[in-house]
């Protein structure tokens, strides 16, 4: 109970730094989408799941980035755990297969989500006790019980 009260305090302390990094711009006259996009002082991942899961995490977002880079969509596939939520235009829809994931590959990594992916920084990751998020929370992932990192959800209307 005291490394998890440590670890949110943590969250909080980084998480209010962020915020008040995204309101000095929005006060300076920096639209929200900009202020929002402002980069905080260093990753989450490491105070919400220690030091150990913050290397996997950085070592899985790279991973990940190689493979949409390069469009390679059962590599991407390889990455995910099933079924995976997937949320956009109001709706969620589960995919349960691999085979399914790729078959629908360019509606679910759409162009926002790929810039979201690629454009993230993994000095930068959030996390929390939900996982780590990319973006906005275009992509959350996780690891396993087996340790292996893979992606849980995937929100293709993040804000």
């Amino acid at each position: 109970m005291f490394i998890i009260g440590i670890a949110i305090k943590g969250c909080i302390r980084i998480i209010g730094r962020c915020l008040a990094a995204s309101v000095l711009l929005a006060i300076m006259g920096q639209s929200l989408g900009k202020a929002q996009e402002a980069k905080c002082q260093n990753s989450t991942v490491a105070d919400a799941w220690g030091p150990k899961i913050a290397e996997q995490a950085k070592s899985f977002l790279t991973e990940l980035q190689k493979a949409v880079e390069s469009n390679d969509a059962a590599k991407v596939a390889r990455l995910v755990q099933y079924p995976v939520s997937v949320y956009g235009t109001g709706r969620q829809s589960k995919i349960s297969r691999e085979s399914d994931f790729i078959q629908k590959y360019s509606s679910i990594i759409t162009p926002k989500v790929r810039k979201a992916i690629l454009s993230q920084s993994a000095e930068y990751l959030f996390g929390n006790y939900q996982g780590m998020m990319i973006g906005r929370g275009y992509i959350w992932f996780q690891p396993e019980a087996n340790g292996r990192m893979r992606i849980i959800t995937i929100n293709t209307d993040a804000p």
